[in-house]
Order: C-alpha cells, then sequence, then structure tokens
C-alpha cells in the first residue's frame, strides 16, 4: 500500500523524472496476511502498473532478503547496499544515470 501511495504522489509531481528509491531489510510483510508468494506477486504487479505510467524504481536491498527484493524489482533495479559505507556515492551515481 505504502508503494501505491508514495507513487501515486510521484505521477502528480511536475519533475519530468520519477525515481523512485525503496530501501528495505526485508521481503514484504505489511500484514499477517500478506505475505511470501502473495506479496511478491502483488508487489510485481503494482511495480509494472507504475512502470507504464513513467515512474522508475529502484531497491536497495541490505540483509539476508536481497534476492528476494532483487527477484520483485529486477536485478538492474536493484542495489545491494550490505555495506552502508558504499551507499551515498552508489546512490549518487544512480541518481546522476537519471539526470
Amino acid at each position: 500500500m505504502a508503494l501505491r501511495i508514495i507513487a501515486d504522489r510521484l505521477l502528480q509531481a511536475a519533475q519530468q523524472t520519477k525515481l523512485f528509491i525503496s530501501i528495505s531489510d526485508g521481503q514484504p510483510k505489511a500484514m499477517p496476511d500478506y505475505t511470501g508468494d502473495l506479496a511478491v506477486a502483488d508487489m510485481k504487479q503494482t511495480l509494472q502498473e507504475y512502470r507504464r505510467k513513467g515512474i522508475l524504481f529502484l531497491a536497495a536491498a541490505i540483509g539476508q532478503d536481497k534476492e528476494v527484493i532483487s527477484d520483485i524489482y529486477g536485478k538492474e533495479n536493484t542495489l545491494d547496499i550490505t555495506d552502508l559505507k558504499l551507499l551515498p556515492a552508489r546512490l549518487v551515481q544512480i541518481i546522476a544515470r537519471y539526470m
């Protein structure tokens, strides 16, 4: 739900490039009945819907669930930031790519 709320706000923004950066330490588990394959499928569908509307997504993954995060967002849209010291430089590089 948070993904949809923020993505909807981005759609209303005047800026031409709309980049959504998600930093996560785990796979989706918003509610007891929103986990596993159900949550992954819903996230993928949501991302696909908003990508068609022009939003770019980048997921920065920390921890043991990075593979699941990569599966959801796509390998090319996932940044492994297990080493947090690299985060600032990596984010600047990625943001510059979209400018």
